[in-house]
């Protein structure tokens, strides 16, 4: 036995059983409302102001989350990022665009009105 007594199992490609990714959780469908008017609870001015699909951004209205984004928030179907671009009706990618004091400001106020987020 030149192996010397071992088994050795065939490693060829269409030996090996590959595992296949999960499918990714299709994004959560939340109810189309339209609220009426209510001013927001915390608005953040922003240090630094700047331009974001050629609108300036210079404040950010800060409202509570909807029980299902935070429940979507707590089953992890959205990010933390998600769930404050829903509190406050700006982009995702305006959000990461922020520079450093205002993202700390902005996030301050999004914890302030969420539930505990750990």
């Amino acid at each position: 036995m030149a192996n010397g007594g071992q088994t050795v199992a065939d490693a060829s490609p269409s030996s090996a059983t590959v595992a296949a990714d999960p499918e990714p959780e299709p994004a959560p469908a939340f109810a189309d409302v339209i609220y009426e008017y209510t001013p927001a609870d915390i608005t953040v001015r922003l240090l630094n102001p700047f331009l974001f699909d050629g609108k300036r951004v210079a404040m950010i209205d800060v409202r509570p989350p909807r029980f299902d984004h935070v429940e979507a928030y707590f089953s992890k179907r959205i990010s933390r990022m998600a769930l404050f671009a829903e509190m406050t009706d700006v982009a995702e990618a305006a959000l990461a665009a922020l520079r450093w004091a205002d993202s700390e400001r902005v996030i301050a106020a999004c914890h302030a009105l969420c539930p505990d987020l750990g």
